[in-house]
């Protein structure tokens, strides 16, 4: 049985080379010890990384994100940065607060301001292409297209392209953390470390839930079309203090 911190430390990297194994058994067993004493002892992976190369983690913060009114870019990001290992929650004044390690949340906020432009462009476009009439998802009758009509159509796409979005960056990110067994307890760790600084920050939180259309042809033509986003896009230098996304003070629509 370990005596102190160091001798745990020393016993989760034999572990974590053990996780290597050839042997899948032995190496699922190693790696299942590995998240067994990180529990157990109230240690981190950045811990066990420090005490290898002497390198502090990252900070966690919390980042108040402008967004105005619209529920879906509010969604968006939310699925953007459960993705890349941070979380939001919003305020009952509107203001998203995205938490998480420092370039985590710089990540997120780059992706988000670079594909809601792209959302916002194309669902525009195949809302303008809507001409004559149309079946009405909810009624399930022929209706004459309409402004309204047309603005239910991109509400709709954008619904369905960020579900899209949030599925390709599952399995982006499930692709990352199936390279090596000590990714994946990295992320482990990482996720345990979150959640328990969201809870020191946020400690009276509740779920939300938003209803969508997903029968609608504007869900699934959103669906389909967010197959060509593009998910990267070019370095931002990010300023510290208050942030607007893209279109943070747009309405919803």
């Amino acid at each position: 049985m370990p005596k102190d911190k160091d001798e745990v430390i020393d016993l989760i990297q034999k572990c974590l080379r053990l996780s290597e194994s050839p042997n899948e058994n032995e190496a699922e067993a190693a790696l299942g010890k590995v998240q067994e004493l990180l529990e157990k002892y109230n240690l981190t992976m950045e811990q066990v990384r420090l005490a290898d190369d002497g390198t502090p983690p990252p900070e966690l913060i919390s980042q108040d994100i402008q967004v105005g009114g619209s529920k879906w870019r509010k969604h968006l990001l939310f699925y953007i940065a459960r993705n890349n290992f941070c979380s939001v929650v919003l305020s009952q004044n509107g203001i998203v607060y995205l938490l998480g390690r420092t370039p985590n949340v710089a990540a997120v906020l780059e992706m988000a301001n670079w594909v809601m432009p792209q959302l916002d462009r194309m669902s525009t476009e195949e809302a303008s292409k809507i001409k004559g009439v149309y079946l009405d998802p909810v009624t399930q009758t022929f209706q004459r297209v309409s402004t309204t009509s047309k603005r239910g159509f991109r509400n709709d796409f954008l619904w369905g392209a960020i579900k899209r979005i949030d599925e390709r960056l599952k399995e982006s990110r499930q692709k990352r953390v199936d390279i090596s067994p000590d990714t994946k307890a990295m992320v482990i760790s990482v996720e345990t470390e979150l959640r328990a600084f969201i809870s020191s920050q946020f400690p009276h939180l509740h779920k939300t839930g938003t209803s969508i259309r997903t029968s609608s042809k504007g869900y699934s033509t959103g669906y389909e079309a967010a197959n060509g986003v593009s998910l990267v896009g070019p370095s931002r230098h990010i300023e510290p203090g208050g942030r607007y996304l893209n279109s943070g003070k747009n309405q919803e629509v």
